[in-house]
């Protein structure tokens, strides 16, 4: 009878277990708000877990009476609730900072400042601030990896600091006929042309696949290259019929391409993952244009008259005054007279300090990662501070649309 009654109870504590498991697999967010007590002083979490889209992580807000910090943590606690165990405060020369530890884990988030009312990210102050007691406990494969000189990858005039490419990150730079692409254990390249083109006036990252037209020497391009960049395939797209050297990229929607020929007033749309080529937007039939992330019809006349690109939604972010946007999935960055912020969705109103650099040029904003180009080299910023990942000295003339970055799965 005793073994039967153990039996049974360790099958209701497997049942309860793997409902559980059912229970928190199929959670796709929560948001609880809690507080703690911290050197009698009263901090309030708002704590938000979210799942969608491909992300998986916890969006935590800590405020005090008089502060907030924000904080984007991968998910690696199951999807808990009540994840922060402990704050810890440090106040040194005018700042007052903020680390988090976490319930059931070894792990820490890197701290974050304040000072003057204005919120820091742990790159902007580590070395204005004493953190390093509260960030040796962080275990960080990635922390000695961004503390050390990176070996170099050399191409002819190109130098790359491959290992600060992250293990699913792809550098892709445009080298006159032909675009490089820069991983952290190898490099290959694809053709586009046989000769030298300056500029690069018609590539374009289409979700996996960058695209560009095979360029000759005559006034015309009849076909589309697609690389994809996680394989190494590269394939050919052939155009309905060919388009002039006058043309110019409106921008990416849902994956596809959208190019304009003012020399016939057409427009087309490219899908690399069908392969399909389609004419949308002649004198008798309107284009399409992307106007705060949503599509709308556009006369070819107004395309032809200006320089019509796609923009992204922007609506969360219109009580910010900024210069310039740049919008991620669940983020943007900004800048306001060379200084960088970052902001997320949701907390538009607290934004984070990074860096200041008013000669950044071609930004980048992906992944959590700034990228842009300054004087001869190409720059990677992140929680680690700022790091070259490649040069060459014509980059001081030439930076539009020189690079771009893809993050795979």
């Amino acid at each position: 009878m005793v073994k039967k009654t153990i039996s049974f109870t360790l099958i209701i504590l497997l049942l309860l277990l793997v409902y559980q498991f059912v229970v928190n697999l199929a959670k796709s967010s929560h948001y609880i708000t809690y507080t703690i007590t911290k050197e009698d002083k009263l901090f309030n979490v708002d704590e938000k877990y979210i799942k969608e889209d491909g992300k998986d992580y916890y969006l935590i807000k800590v405020s005090d009476k008089d502060n907030n910090f924000i904080w984007r943590l991968d998910n690696t606690f199951n999807k808990q609730k009540n994840i922060i165990e402990d704050v810890k405060i440090i106040e040194q020369d005018g700042y007052y900072c903020l680390g988090l530890s976490f319930v059931g884990k070894k792990y820490y988030a890197y701290p974050e400042c304040i000072k003057d009312n204005s919120l820091m990210s742990y790159s902007s102050v580590k070395d204005k601030v004493n953190l390093k007691s509260f960030v040796s406990k962080i275990t960080d494969k990635n922390k000695e990896k961004y503390s050390t000189d990176s070996s170099k990858r050399t191409e002819e005039l190109l130098i790359v600091n491959k290992d600060y490419l992250d293990e699913k990150e792809a550098l892709l730079i445009y080298s006159y006929k032909l675009m490089s692409l820069h991983y952290l254990n190898y490099a290959r390249n694809f053709s586009f042309s046989n000769s030298d083109n300056y500029k690069n006036e018609y590539g374009a990252l289409v979700g996996k696949y960058y695209v560009i037209p095979r360029l000759t020497s005559l006034p015309t391009i009849n076909t589309f290259m697609k690389y994809d960049i996680v394989d190494g395939i590269k394939k050919e797209i052939t155009l309905p019929m060919t388009i002039s050297k006058l043309s110019y990229i409106n921008g990416v929607y849902d994956n596809k391409l959208y190019v304009f020929d003012k020399s016939d007033k057409r427009q087309f749309e490219i899908d690399p993952y069908t392969d399909e080529v389609t004419l949308i937007g002649t004198v008798d039939e309107e284009g399409i244009t992307v106007i705060n992330g949503k599509k709308e019809k556009i006369s070819v006349y107004d395309l032809e008259k200006n320089k019509v690109e796609f923009s992204a939604d922007l609506t969360p972010y219109s009580e910010i005054d900024y210069d310039q946007i740049y919008v991620d999935d669940d983020y943007a960055v900004y800048t306001k007279n060379g200084d960088f912020y970052k902001v997320y969705n949701g907390y538009e109103n607290i934004p984070i300090y990074l860096f200041t650099e008013p000669n950044a040029h071609n930004v980048r904003v992906t992944n959590g990662n700034v990228y842009y180009v300054k004087d001869n080299s190409i720059y990677k910023h992140n929680v680690y501070g700022s790091f070259v990942l490649a040069s060459r000295n014509e980059f001081v003339h030439n930076y539009d649309n020189i690079f771009d970055i893809y993050v795979y799965e």
